[in-house]
């Protein structure tokens, strides 16, 4: 990928839209979950992000509810999970937000938040379907809405429009 300017846009264009599709694909899942007792949504869940042989290498055939989240959401060493591209996300906004002195801009205050938040996470608190529900679906929800803002400050700091924005949703 190029080091310049554009190439710094796509990439963190790339680590906050995985960051949010992977929050989106298991807030969708979370609803079904009561019904799953074989499994086989977490499997699918893992599956659809290319995370199922890393689980399996690591936790074997437990697709209990605690490792499953702990490994899509919370792995740091996984690169499809959510921990993982807010990790990649960090060093391209200090690069994009580079400041005389120690201070943090408004943008890196606002990421710090959200990936302190996912950091501090517990997954032993979602280790079951009515946990998942109660508990890991609303945190996800507001990681999400935060992510969402992030890339609207983003916008509105950096990018000026010539036209009226019209948003796809």
């Amino acid at each position: 990928m190029a080091r310049d300017q554009g190439g710094l846009w796509l990439m963190l264009g790339r680590r906050i839209e995985r960051a949010i599709n992977i929050l989106g694909a298991v807030l969708n899942v979370i609803p079904e979950l009561e019904h799953d007792k074989e499994a086989a949504l977490r499997e699918m869940l893992l599956e659809s992000h290319d995370c199922l042989y890393s689980h399996r290498r690591g936790y074997g055939m437990n697709y209990a509810y605690y490792k499953v989240w702990q490994h899509l959401l919370l792995d740091r060493g996984n690169p499809r999970s959510l921990q993982y591209a807010l990790i990649r996300i960090e060093p391209l906004l200090n690069r994009l937000n580079a400041q005389e002195g120690d201070a943090l801009s408004a943008l890196q205050k606002q990421f710090l938040a959200i990936q302190t938040a996912v950091t501090l996470a517990d997954p032993a608190e979602w280790a079951t379907a009515e946990k998942t529900q109660s508990e890991l679906a609303p945190f996800l929800l507001d990681i999400q809405s935060k992510l969402f803002h992030l890339g609207l400050a983003l916008e509105n700091q950096y990018f000026k429009h010539a036209q009226p924005v019209s948003r796809l949703r």
